[in-house]
């Protein structure tokens, strides 16, 4: 009953000389992206009083969205008939640039077309070209304070991460020292950008790679202190002799990892006594071995760091965060960087929009579709 009842009004928003034909990238099930995703194309009405039209200009692809569509992500959407009449579907992604295209009569003392903003929450679906939502779903933004597309679209996710780890895990002063792997990651770059705003001293370890000395400059000129290849941290003998050159005495109080195995849990071997390693993700999809001699004679700490979590518990000190992060990029201390724009323009056919997402899942993400409209 909940299938025909559902079919009829969205056969009834069909027939409505006021609806606006949206596509969305869609699954019904979880498995590999190539098998499950689908190109749904569904009307969308007029919004009502009390909502908001959008239109989305730019979606990234993080890694984590991929995870949820495999079902491997403990965050998962539900599946409802929203854009698929015959069978409940999801909307993929959780990151998302939109525009305000029309606003409900309650709303207009405090929206305006035009308007840029951002998702409040996540699983709401941003792999789609236009929707209507509530006030509440979304947080407003001040499209004059980014420089590009790519700043704006990417701001909810690695910005708010990095400065959650810099700033909510432990006490850290200027002169300070944190380590990360993974450093050239879009976390790992953020954090390096607000380290150096925040008077931070940052050891950046990255995967050696042929153009290794051109990704090292990249890092020192955003602000890293010390970039490393795996290769050259993994060699004992030579970190021992030089790390206390660079740190002169400073304390190493912070490490992130986003990559576990045995770089992070060398990393530990470097901080300081009863310092802390935060976990937020596992590119490696290694455990992390701890010594224990970590935990008894250096007390180090290890605990995860879940943005995703965070945001559904602080949804007020997240909503500061976004504006504050939209300030700091405004006076120029976070720049996106590494990000792939891909041009989708809105009438594409079926076909092509679903090509068009699914080659950015399968190069492995920093990649953001840019949806172009007439």
């Amino acid at each position: 009953m909940l299938a025909t009842n559902t079919f009829r009004q969205f056969s009834s928003m069909a027939n409505n000389s006021s609806k606006t034909l949206a596509k969305a990238i869609v699954y019904s099930e979880f498995g590999n992206p190539r098998d499950v995703l689908r190109t749904a194309t569904y009307p969308v009405p007029k919004c009502s009083d009390s909502e908001l039209s959008v239109r989305f200009l730019a979606s990234p692809i993080n890694p984590s969205d991929i995870n949820q569509i495999q079902g491997v992500y403990p965050s998962r959407p539900p599946f409802t008939y929203e854009v698929s009449p015959s069978k409940p579907s999801a909307v993929a992604g959780n990151e998302g640039l939109l525009e305000i295209t029309d606003v409900g009569e309650k709303l207009k003392k405090y929206f305006s077309p035009g308007q840029w903003a951002v998702m409040a929450s996540t699983n709401l679906g941003t792999w789609r070209t236009r929707t209507n939502l509530t006030s509440d779903q979304l947080i407003p933004l001040d499209k004059t304070a980014f420089p590009s597309i790519a700043e704006a679209a990417t701001l909810t996710v690695n910005p708010c991460t990095a400065y959650c780890l810099l700033q909510k895990i432990v006490p850290m002063n200027r002169g300070d020292w944190f380590i990360q792997d993974g450093a050239n990651s879009m976390v790992g770059l953020a954090a390096i950008q607000l380290g150096k705003h925040f008077g931070y001293n940052s050891i950046n370890i990255i995967r050696n790679r042929p153009d290794v000395d051109q990704l090292k400059e990249q890092l020192h000129s955003m602000g890293a202190t010390v970039v490393l290849t795996d290769e050259e941290f993994m060699n004992r003998a030579w970190m021992k002799e030089n790390v206390g050159k660079w740190t002169q005495g400073g304390k190493v109080k912070l490490g992130f990892d986003c990559v576990s195995g045995r770089v992070a849990s060398e990393m530990a071997k470097y901080m300081t006594d009863g310092a802390t390693m935060a976990t937020y993700g596992a590119m490696s999809r290694q455990p992390l071995p701890v010594p224990v001699s970590l935990l008894i004679f250096k007390n180090i700490h290890f605990h995860g760091f879940w943005v995703t979590k965070w945001k559904s518990e602080h949804p007020q000190e997240y909503e500061k965060l976004v504006l504050e992060i939209q300030e700091l990029i405004r006076t120029g201390v976070l720049r996106s960087a590494n990000s792939k724009l891909i041009d989708l323009h809105e009438t594409a056919d079926g076909k092509t929009f679903y090509d068009t997402f699914l080659n950015a899942i399968e190069q492995h993400g920093k990649s953001i579709i840019q949806f172009r409209y007439d």
